[in-house]
């Protein structure tokens, strides 16, 4: 029982640190203050500390690691989360236009986020395709999905990128062999979804 209540306190810890991440670089590019080119010093630099951590326990860095990174992670991919957010947000940056890219980070950000963190509070019906998801999570990641991206892309465009963002971070590609990180799955979808919504209307 401690353990799983320990389990649950490390994955709320953690992806609070995703929603808080991730919603940082999406308003920080919006805003013009970082541009693809910051975004991409920052995932060197994030690649590079996860190389060296492979090899060393850099202090402050791997105090960070053991607070919110999965321990099989810790020493096979140091930094994983950090390190695909950042692609994530730098494919998003590089092939959408602006909004639709802000729309983009901030589904993963919090929608991912709040999805993961209501499915583990509250989920108690899972989904008919994926029994490590939950309908009360993927309702709740959609919704704050839709909240936040309505404030840079219209109505239409903002629905079709919340749900079809949830769609794609609520499937279970493992079990067909596909081994894909949500991190690039969720934007880069919900992305592609908004930029054909925009064509159309």
């Amino acid at each position: 029982m401690k353990k799983q209540k320990n389990n649950l306190s490390f994955e709320i810890r953690r992806q609070a640190a995703h929603l808080i991440a991730g919603t940082t670089i999406a308003l920080l590019f919006y805003f013009g203050i970082i541009t693809t080119r910051e975004i991409f010093l920052l995932l060197v630099f994030g690649i590079f500390m996860s190389v060296l951590c492979i090899f060393f326990r850099v202090p402050v860095i791997y105090h960070l690691l053991l607070k919110f990174e999965r321990p099989e992670c810790v020493n096979s991919f140091p930094g994983r989360g950090a390190v695909m957010l950042l692609l994530g947000s730098l494919l998003s940056a590089s092939l959408f236009q602006r909004n639709i890219a802000t729309a983009a980070m901030l589904v993963l950000a919090v929608g991912d986020s709040f999805s993961t963190m209501s499915g583990l509070l509250y989920g108690k019906n899972k989904l008919a395709y994926n029994k490590n998801k939950t309908i009360e999570g993927s309702v709740t990641g959609f919704i704050f999905a839709f909240i936040t991206s309505i404030f840079f892309v219209n109505f239409f465009i903002a629905l079709a990128g919340s749900i079809s963002g949830m769609i794609f971070e609520s499937l279970n590609l493992k079990s067909l062999g596909i081994v894909f990180d949500d991190n690039l799955l969720v934007p880069v979808a919900a992305g592609a979804v908004m930029t054909f919504v925009n064509i159309l209307i």
